[in-house]
């Protein structure tokens, strides 16, 4: 579920976004498998009271095994709020950019998975992301936004602009998806689908792990479009938990002739 902006006349309320670092750094130290079958060979929970939501950031990660052979170590995620999980492999970690995705709530139990004689694995969690801010001006005006359940359209959420934008999939060979211009500035890091309504006190919540994708980092571009617009294009990765990609299911494309729902 998302929301479209609407063009309001005056000063009006604007969402301010904070994000914050919780400092906390954890280290597993080198761990691995001595056993015959895989198993967990470190767990922690991360923990930011009172916080809406929780994103893991990764300072250094070593992890063993043959991810393409199937004997590659892994993270299992869970949220202690909605058990809502995220697995990540080594690959995911590069798509990703050494983070998770956003999870509701205060608490993130974490585990490490490696298979029998592999060798050594060792992760160190930084500081978590959290939201340290969100609320609206003080003078407020009418939210003129509409509800959408168009399930071609998703939340883009930025890292270094602290920052949410609109983006919708179309149809083009590589399923890309447009955003307005001035959001495709960089910082861009994933695209969330399925969106529920944000807390009464205005901090926003996200959807499953499972409908959050990576941003393709390695791609992005800013086209110009009748000399007025700029439009940002962004690729998506298949997400960790099942591999599947945005495009499936019930979501289609967005293709010549249709339109986006209006504000």
């Amino acid at each position: 579920m998302v929301r479209h902006s609407g063009v309001t006349g005056g000063l009006c309320a604007l969402l301010i976004s904070t994000n914050a670092l919780l400092a906390t750094v954890i280290d597993s130290g080198y761990v691995e498998n001595t056993g015959n079958q895989p198993g967990v060979v470190f767990s922690t929970t991360i923990s930011a009271p009172s916080a809406a939501w929780i994103q893991l950031n990764f300072e250094q990660v070593l992890l063993s095994g043959d991810e393409g052979s199937g004997t590659g170590s892994y993270f299992v995620m869970t949220s202690t709020l909605d058990s809502a999980v995220q697995t990540m492999h080594a690959s995911h970690l590069v798509q990703w950019l050494n983070r998770s995705a956003y999870f509701n709530g205060d608490e993130v139990s974490f585990e490490l998975i490696a298979y029998p004689g592999t060798g050594r694995n060792r992760v160190v969690i930084g500081e978590p992301t959290i939201n340290e801010e969100e609320t609206r001006s003080s003078d407020p005006c009418p939210d003129h936004r509409l509800l959408s359940q168009d399930p071609r359209i998703g939340r883009v959420c930025s890292n270094s602009l602290y920052a949410y934008c609109t983006a919708f999939i179309i149809n083009d060979p590589a399923h890309s998806m447009l955003t307005a211009g001035h959001c495709a500035g960089g910082g861009l890091q994933i695209i969330e689908f399925n969106v529920p309504l944000s807390h009464p006190d205005g901090s926003i919540a996200h959807p499953s792990p499972s409908d959050q994708y990576a941003v393709d980092p390695f791609f992005s571009s800013v086209a110009h479009w009748k000399l007025c617009f700029r439009l940002g294009i962004l690729r998506m990765l298949r997400e960790p938990q099942h591999g599947a990609h945005p495009v499936s299911g019930t979501r289609r494309v967005l293709r010549d002739g249709d339109h986006a729902a209006e504000p």
